[in-house]
């Protein structure tokens, strides 16, 4: 039977310091990469997905410094266990929708995590919090360094890394960063960030990534194209734009409190209210009073509140976070009850400190 506190751990990277953090909550490296001769797993039959597992769980026994990563087998998990590790962003919503011979590798701080046959053999990622996407990479990059010593990836001279999806051909390599924008969102331009990444090759999503909305002026922008360009053109691209939408969000952020202090001032400490006070809040709206909060943060509003723990509460509030550490089969009602109170225990605290 699997130890339920492997589901349910700490995601220590929210815990940590990280570059230009009042504004970019993580960055992430993934690499895709499939076993030369095999069938790509949305395509190949159980047996097939069965030696596919067995071939990288052999890998990964035999490098000490993955082989303490804990292993699990996605279609034993629960519905909500599936939907809780989608929502700390370990797994893919391809891969949480399950299916044999899927598996995960977590490692301890929860920072790595390799997933088998989801859309492709093997999707290894790193997770840190601020702006260190090179630092993601390396990481990432040094366990893909270990596993080809014991695994013949599929590879083209011609086109790189061979993958199931055409737009990951190539190096394999998908980066993304996780932005707050509230002061652009505001101003309503959100667009020209989306028009201004565009040409080269990149795409605005929302806060749950792929065909998710735009909520809690939360955005990720990633690489949409890995083929043609080298890892460091990719990386450097990215961190670039990144750069350049630090430099629009902070000049955002001045106008706005120059401008309007006082209006701004009072949505954060209406938001701060309804955290402090209301009994029921569901999942969408914590996020959006989360996000006036974390502004607040940076106008000094909330000297005792970090963004760490900021950011924790933003993964916190999520659903499958609110059923499992609950323990119940509980209705979304009673759940945003429950998040009202959580929300309600950890601002009235901070009431108190003041």
């Amino acid at each position: 039977m699997l130890d339920k506190h492997i589901i349910i751990s700490s995601d220590k990277w929210l815990d940590e310091q990280g570059p230009k953090m009042h504004i970019v909550i993580s960055s992430r490296s993934r690499l895709a990469r499939n076993i030369e001769g095999y069938t790509y797993a949305p395509y190949a039959k159980k047996e097939e997905l069965q030696a596919i597992a067995d071939v990288i769980d052999s890998a990964i026994n035999k490098i000490q410094e993955v082989n303490q990563f804990h292993r699990i087998a996605v279609p034993e998990l629960n519905k909500v266990e599936r939907h809780y590790l989608t929502e700390s962003r370990l797994i893919s919503k391809e891969l949480e929708k399950s299916g044999e011979h899927r598996y995960v590798y977590l490692s301890e701080d929860r920072k790595i995590s390799i997933m088998v046959n989801e859309e492709d053999h093997l999707r290894m990622q790193c997770l840190l919090a601020g702006l260190q996407l090179r630092t993601t990479f390396e990481i990432i990059n040094l366990i893909d360094d270990y596993l080809s010593q014991y695994i013949d990836f599929a590879f083209s001279e011609k086109y790189g890394y061979l993958t199931a999806c055409p737009t990951n051909t190539g190096t394999g390599l998908r980066v993304s960063v996780m932005l707050h924008l509230p002061g652009l969102a505001v101003q309503d331009r959100i667009k020209e960030i989306v028009e201004m990444v565009q040409p080269l090759g990149l795409v605005v999503r929302g806060f749950h990534g792929e065909h998710s909305g735009f909520e809690g002026d939360f955005y990720q922008i990633s690489n949409e194209i890995t083929l043609g360009k080298t890892e460091e053109e990719i990386l450097e691209t990215l961190h670039q734009v990144i750069e350049r939408i630090i430099e629009r969000e902070e000049e955002a952020r001045v106008k706005l409190f120059e401008e309007h202090k006082i209006t701004v001032e009072d949505i954060i400490w209406r938001s701060y209210a309804l955290l402090s006070y209301a009994r029921k809040i569901n999942s969408t709206e914590a996020l959006q009073l989360l996000s006036r909060i974390r502004l607040g943060i940076d106008q000094g509003l909330f000297p005792e509140l970090t963004h760490q723990q900021l950011n924790r509460l933003i993964v916190e509030v999520q659903p499958a976070h609110m059923l499992l550490q609950e323990g119940a089969n509980i209705s979304a009602s009673e759940r945003d009850i429950i998040r009202a109170e959580m929300l309600r225990m950890r601002f009235q605290s901070l009431l108190s400190a003041n």
